[in-house]
């Protein structure tokens, strides 16, 4: 059985990429904070639910002719991942506090 190649590097090139330059947004343009905030979390529920989706059909065995799901699975699944990782750094502050409270 051959291994399947999902790209491991070139999604996280594409994303690391586009938080760099939301960082940099945010760096020079205070303003745009709540848009970049929108943005993240419009694509963490895309990626969220392209993944679940995908996921199920993986379970019940549905296909379409010639799509892979198990590769775009893996594929959303990362951005997802991403974009939660982003989102724990745009938040960062808040969660400073949280864990101050707690310890």
């Amino acid at each position: 059985m051959a291994a399947e190649k999902y790209y491991f590097m070139y999604v996280l090139i594409i994303v690391v990429l586009t938080f760099i330059i939301s960082w940099l947004s945010l760096r020079t343009k205070p303003g745009i904070r709540v848009n970049i905030i929108l943005v993240n979390n419009f694509l963490m529920l895309l990626f969220f639910l392209l993944s679940s989706l995908m996921g199920v059909s993986l379970i019940f065995g549905y296909k379409i002719q010639s799509f892979d799901f198990k590769f775009w699975h893996v594929i959303t699944g990362q951005f997802l991942v991403y974009s939660i990782l982003f989102h724990i750094i745009l938040h960062w502050a808040v969660w400073k506090s949280y864990l101050r409270k707690i310890f």
